[in-house]
């Protein structure tokens, strides 16, 4: 497995969101993910295509056309270092809310004014 192909938490969330699943389709992923775009969604969509970590298929029922997006098995096997990067983020991210509501402030009350 290669580190450097989860590059962070958005392709790392997008890659065990679709391990738990069959497939997704492109706004369906942008929406549950919490992506902050559409075209946020394309460029990690494609990158993690480009990769070979998930296949893309074009269902086309009329006007709208559907983007499919399912796992490949290379993807697969990525998804305990995604799973291993969001837990580090999540932790990170944890550490650093608990140190800023623990800080200690020194208090102004009952300081006299000059």
């Amino acid at each position: 497995m290669e580190l450097h192909r989860i590059r962070g938490a958005w392709r790392s969330r997008v890659l065990v969101y679709l391990s738990h699943r069959d497939a997704g389709y492109f706004n369906r992923i942008g929406n549950d993910c919490g992506l902050p775009n559409p075209a946020a969604t394309s460029r990690i969509l494609n990158s993690l295509e480009r990769d070979g970590s998930i296949t893309r298929s074009i269902i086309k029922i009329g006007p709208p056309t559907l983007t499919r997006y399912e796992i490949t098995d290379y993807g697969r096997a990525m998804v305990p270092l995604a799973e291993a990067v969001l837990a580090e983020i999540w932790d990170r991210i944890t550490a650093r809310f608990v140190r800023r509501r623990h800080r200690i402030v020194p208090s102004t009350r009952g300081a006299s004014r000059a």
